[in-house]
């Protein structure tokens, strides 16, 4: 039955060669489109998530500081779902250096485990970020923020708290994230902050790496429960960008959809078209004792045919697309990953999904021309006066 339907397949090949075109262009701009919308989420996720921390506990309602510390640690180490946990104390400060002068937000923290939680070390570019480990007044700071202030390495720059002194702290390490809220702010030794804001050995914030980023809302609310700390994951901080993912993926889904759609007319109308100057085909057939099965997959499987062949046609072309989208230079963020080249995401879902879409298509396309073909009766092509 599949030989024969590949034969009237081939018997038409201009028109199959444009139902071909429709389905293959469909899945590759689905794949390529999915690939860079994607790559661009991940490489968001990556920089909200690795950059900061999967769940940040903070000081309940009222509170300037988050209570007992030694509670929390010990929750921390005994959960197998935390890779890692950084005590921290975040200050908004002045930063100046000679005449010039920025806002921006000191984070205290022990620099190894602070290195365990977030992938800052990773984006230093002058300094040694671990030489904050040394202790005393020494600073990381963000590229934005250094370009403003206009410091190089082993110069000072004045960090004034709300209500303090200004305090003169050495320039250790310049790190660049490529996103500017983050490099607007600074690292400092912890005890140097507490010092400089007058807190003590208190602490305002506990970061946390779990295994497991996409859990980290629900267990963000299962601990805030446990005390009158807040604990809040990283999507939950930034619900206008999971908002956005959100919408991106029907737009992506949506789009490509309506390439598949016309694709699928098309489809449909060869085949409704192939069922009529088909008629005597289907009486010989018919009389010869092929079933209402058997006409019904005749007619079905061309669509099949076509679904899976451009479809597995479109995946090879979108997977070369996106290996390519992958050398382009974009000049680094917000598209573009750290290395500068476009972020263009190949997971194995995306080239699933276009398959399944492009023989969706293309079976509902096919169902109902095969079904008016299976039940037409040799006698009833007779009548009809069919040659």
């Amino acid at each position: 039955m599949l030989d024969l339907a590949v034969h009237y397949l081939l018997a038409r090949k201009k028109q199959t060669s444009l139902m071909l075109l429709g389905v293959f262009f469909g899945t590759a701009s689905f794949i390529t489109l999915s690939g860079l919308l994607l790559g661009f989420k991940d490489y968001l996720v990556n920089q909200l998530v690795n950059n900061s921390a999967s769940i940040h506990i903070g000081p309940a309602d009222g509170a300037h500081f988050v209570q007992d510390t030694k509670a929390w640690y010990g929750r921390l180490d005994a959960d197998p779902r935390v890779v890692a946990y950084s005590p921290q104390f975040i200050e908004p400060v002045i930063f100046s250096a000679g005449g010039a002068g920025a806002p921006g937000l000191m984070v205290g923290c022990d620099p190894r485990r602070q290195t365990q939680v977030t992938t800052i070390i990773g984006y230093v570019v002058e300094g040694s970020f671990s030489d904050l480990g040394a202790g005393g007044r020494l600073i990381a700071l963000g590229a934005e923020l250094r370009k403003k202030l206009g410091v190089a390495l082993d110069q000072e720059v004045m960090v004034s708290p709300a209500d303090g002194v200004p305090k003169p702290f050495k320039v250790v390490a310049v790190f660049k994230t490529g996103v500017q809220q983050g490099d607007s702010m600074a690292y400092v030794p912890l005890d140097a902050a507490q010092k400089l804001a007058g807190s003590g050995a208190q602490v305002n914030g506990i970061a946390v790496k779990l295994a497991d980023y996409s859990a980290a809302a629900s267990i963000a609310d299962a601990w805030s429960k446990r005390g009158p700390e807040k604990a809040e994951s990283w999507d939950q901080e930034n619900p206008n960008f999971v908002q956005t993912f959100k919408a991106e993926d029907m737009v992506r889904f949506l789009s490509i959809g309506a390439v598949l759609l016309v694709a699928g007319f098309g489809i449909y109308n060869v085949l409704n078209m192939m069922v009529v100057q088909k008629r005597k085909d289907i009486a010989i057939l018919r009389s010869m004792g092929y079933s209402f099965g058997d006409i019904l997959t005749l007619f079905f499987s061309q669509g099949v045919i076509l679904g899976a062949s451009g479809g597995v046609l479109g995946l090879l072309a979108g997977y070369g697309a996106c290996l390519y989208l992958r050398t382009v230079s974009f000049g680094g963020n917000p598209m573009g990953a750290g290395t500068g080249h476009l972020a263009v995401s190949l997971n194995p879902a995306i080239f699933l999904q276009a398959l399944l879409l492009a023989l969706f298509a293309t079976s509902l396309a096919s169902i109902l021309p095969a079904y008016s073909a299976a039940k037409l009766a040799p006698i009833e092509i007779i009548r009809a006066g069919a040659e």
